[in-house]
């Protein structure tokens, strides 16, 4: 009995470090899109700057339309990358669980 409940810890311990590992590379790729998140955000603050002072050449109705699309696309991409990283944190934990719960079913088995 005692054997059993060690194998157990053992198997949770082994699974929460797989899972862990698992949400830290994706926790990585998270970051290296927010990298290229704040890099788009900069062009596109640059490009509300320059319309902005270039806004008595055009037509006030258009820098109007150009800023709303801008912010709105802005917008949504923030919504669908907060969406998506909780969505992939819970996967995978999801499936770390999973393959611990059947390596200990398969363990349980095979004696």
């Amino acid at each position: 009995m005692f054997k059993e409940l060690i194998s157990r810890v053992i198997i949770v311990i082994v699974s929460v470090i797989i899972v862990s590992s698992i949400v830290f590379k994706v926790n990585g790729f998270i970051e290296e899109y927010e990298k290229g998140h704040a890099q788009y955000q900069l062009q596109l603050n640059e490009d509300i700057k320059n319309i902005r002072h270039s806004k008595e050449e055009l037509d006030r109705d258009v820098v109007a339309g150009l800023l709303t699309v801008a912010s709105n696309r802005d917008l949504e991409l923030a919504v669908i990358y907060s969406l998506y990283k909780y969505f992939l944190i819970f996967i995978f934990m999801f499936l770390g669980t999973l393959v611990g719960l059947l390596f200990v079913d398969y363990l349980r088995l095979k004696r």
